[in-house]
């Protein structure tokens, strides 16, 4: 009778082991799952970016109506989607604008006119004097809503007279 409960015990411990080797494998496929959703859809956005060549070919402004205007080009032989939107930064000097968003795609070149951000007050211009230099880059959206900024950025600077 002994000899019976001891090879009862054995199944018990074999089939309790089996259990944990399950859900071990569970909590690491849970894991190891969620980071390949999470990083592929990075992935899928990156690749859109891929061969996506632009230069920014104007720039200029009227600070009576606070508005600059920017001419962005696809550059010859550029790969790629043309970009869900463009992001445009302004800089005078010191002050830096917040970045501006223009939606749309940039299948060949496109003029882009923003009226630049005013101050806390809501009535002053940040811009003192004529931005000098304005930096854009391409971005997507990801399914979420997020933007997914390529990593490549155009800068122009106005020439000095």
């Amino acid at each position: 009778m002994l000899n019976n409960k001891r090879g009862m015990s054995d199944v018990v411990m074999t089939v309790i082991m089996i259990g944990l080797v399950l859900i071990a494998v569970g909590v690491v496929w849970v894991a190891v799952q969620g980071i390949l959703t999470k990083n592929t859809a990075n992935i899928d956005v990156g690749q859109k970016c891929l061969g996506l060549g632009f230069e920014i070919t104007g720039m200029g402004c009227n600070m009576d109506e606070n508005k600059c205007f920017v001419e962005i080009t696809r550059s010859a032989g550029s790969a790629g989607e043309g970009g869900e939107g463009v992001g445009l930064t302004f800089t005078q000097l010191t002050t830096t604008s917040e970045e501006l968003y223009e939606p749309g795609n940039i299948a060949v070149s496109k003029r882009i006119e923003k009226i630049l951000p005013l101050d806390i007050d809501g009535v002053t211009p940040i811009f003192s004097a004529v931005p000098t230099k304005v930096d854009a880059r391409f971005y997507f959206n990801k399914d979420n809503g997020e933007k997914y900024f390529c990593p490549t950025t155009a800068t122009y600077t106005v020439p000095v007279a």
